[in-house]
């Protein structure tokens, strides 16, 4: 028994509380559920001259409800941590298959970028003078 855990760094693989892999956000490719099972496509390592396939790593959890909150953090994660900026929003016909979630807040960068450009109100104050 494992378990997963969601950060900034990527996705970490524990046993009981010592953490023996971690897949940074740079390796990852795809991030999927389907009921129970919870998929990392990771990029191929390249061995030589030659690209390996790339490694789907599947995960079972307890729950489909389970799976599909930490698909969600995961997305939400990336988003978050890796993008300059959420995706725009695509226009999808009436029908179609596939998750309608998205990240909508603003990223990290978009956050550093605003503390940047926001100037700081300075606050006059008198030192007082302390007799010990």
């Amino acid at each position: 028994e494992v378990q997963l855990g969601v950060g900034a760094f990527g996705v970490g693989l524990f046993q009981q509380t010592v953490r023996t892999n971690t897949y940074p956000w740079s390796k990852i490719v795809k991030i999927s559920f389907k009921r129970k099972q919870f998929f990392l496509q990771l990029k191929p390592e390249p061995v030589g001259f030659q690209k390996s396939a790339d490694a789907i790593l599947n995960f079972t959890l307890s729950s489909t409800l389970t799976s599909k909150l930490l698909w969600k953090s995961c997305i939400e994660h990336h988003t978050f941590f890796r993008l300059v900026s959420p995706p725009a929003p695509v226009s999808k016909p009436l029908f179609a298959f596939g998750s309608r979630f998205r990240y909508s807040g603003r990223t990290e960068y978009q956050t550093l970028e605003e503390m940047k450009r926001r100037t700081r109100m300075q606050r006059p104050f008198t030192r007082l003078c302390c007799l010990l």
